[in-house]
């Protein structure tokens, strides 16, 4: 890409020192630098308004030529990685249109994410309760409309990535790997504290869930979404600090299904 943009710049250069003998310095370098953002590249994945898929932006600094990286290599970051822990799929048929809200509570929950997706701020969203319900289906949808305003979003299936994780604790690579996950702008967990054939909860999974949700809640910008089985009364019998972080975080962003019909919308 560096190659590209360098050819491209000595092209346009070539051809405006000929045409620009009437304007100043200033007025001509800021021509180039229009003419030169004006040009699309090829990059695929991700239609970005800012850059026309290069990914990189010329400006102009100190009389010279500068190309800088575009926010949308975050993004397109972001899409590499969905499409690899596949949920790329799951984006495009579980959407708030598609979702199905036949009953009362179906409503004020399909409300209460909606609400949610339009935050701008660090607000946590909390989806807890029985299988079924919609609770992946929703959060997706969250992470989708993060995705179309160009924001950093990450997924975690909690099942998958919480082993390898535990795997590499103590090893060197163990920094490395959780790092993105703890990093992100957004970060959805799916299926928090998810286990294999019913198996309890073991303190390696406390200790990792704690580091991470820790790591995002002292930072108020990130945002966190979170499906689970368990409710947030549960977590806390599991790890007091881990479930008061929930609690105060997903304030207002909270719904609990302990039966088929009957949601609590906290």
């Amino acid at each position: 890409m560096e190659q590209n943009l360098a050819t491209l710049t000595e092209q346009l250069l070539e051809h405006m020192a000929s045409s620009q003998t009437c304007l100043s310095e200033e007025e001509i370098l800021a021509g180039k630098v229009e003419s030169l953002n004006a040009l699309s590249g090829h990059l695929t994945g991700y239609d970005c308004p800012l850059c026309r898929n290069r990914g990189d932006s010329a400006f102009a600094v100190n009389g010279e030529i500068v190309w800088k990286p575009c926010p949308c290599r975050k993004v397109r970051r972001s899409l590499r990685q969905i499409r690899e822990s596949g949920l790329e799929s799951m984006l495009k048929t579980k959407t708030f249109a598609s979702y199905q809200a036949k009953e009362g509570w179906q409503k004020k929950l399909l409300q209460l994410v909606q609400d949610y997706a339009r935050c701008s701020g660090g607000e946590w969203l909390v989806l807890a309760g029985s299988p079924g319900a919609g609770k992946t289906h929703l959060c997706t949808a969250v992470c989708g409309a993060a995705l179309e305003q160009g924001e950093d979003v990450r997924y975690m299936l909690w099942l998958d990535e919480s082993q390898k994780l535990k795997a590499v604790k103590n090893d060197s690579a163990y920094e490395e790997r959780i790092r993105p996950w703890k990093q992100a702008s957004i970060l959805y967990i799916d299926d928090l504290f998810k286990t294999r054939k019913g198996e309890a909860v073991g303190d390696a999974d406390i200790r990792l869930a704690f580091e991470l949700v820790n790591s995002r809640y002292v930072d108020p910008k990130k945002r966190t979404v979170i499906s689970m089985e368990r409710t947030l009364e549960e977590i806390v019998d599991l790890d007091e600090g881990l479930g008061g972080r929930l609690r105060e975080r997903s304030k207002g962003f909270y719904a609990a299904l302990s039966g088929p019909k009957d949601w609590r919308l906290l």
